[in-house]
């Protein structure tokens, strides 16, 4: 489960795989009434975090992903328990999932489906391509996404 809800975040939202990895338990915040974020680690030269504005989608998948792991959470160290898709990677060991296992199941889904394999940007390639036909579709002007 902890793996498609990855996917998801990198079809769904504009991170890098690195920084959904990377992602808190705690990086789900309200910014108001109804709206949220997430509070991502981006990749800049000093590690900056941002608030990244989520769909209510989104938000589900990540209330799922702390379901998913709060018992595991209840049971690990507190330096290891801060992760979102927190798991057993070796014997008492808990971190994230690796960015080269989310890779391998991506590429099995791949084969499975029986279509040309992707990759993690692709993936985060596809939600910018969805982003800009929306806007073209709704009249949206393409310089408003500049910042």
């Amino acid at each position: 489960m902890l793996y498609y809800i990855v996917f998801c975040l990198n079809t769904l939202t504009p991170l890098r795989i690195s920084s959904i990895l990377d992602l808190d338990d705690n990086c789900l915040v309200e910014k108001s009434k109804g709206i949220y974020a997430l509070e991502v680690k981006v990749k800049t030269s000093d590690g900056d975090e941002k608030d990244i504005q989520i769909s209510k989608e989104v938000k589900r998948l990540v209330e799922v992903a702390l379901s998913q792991t709060k018992e595991t959470r209840n049971n690990v160290l507190a330096e290891q328990k801060h992760y979102l898709f927190l798991m057993n990677n070796h014997k008492d060991f808990y971190r994230s999932i690796p960015s080269k296992s989310y890779a391998k199941y991506l590429h099995d889904c791949c084969n499975e489906a029986g279509i040309t394999k992707y990759f993690a940007q692709n993936l985060r390639k596809t939600y910018y391509t969805n982003i800009v036909e929306n806007a073209i579709k709704n009249n949206v002007s393409l310089m408003s996404f500049k910042n």
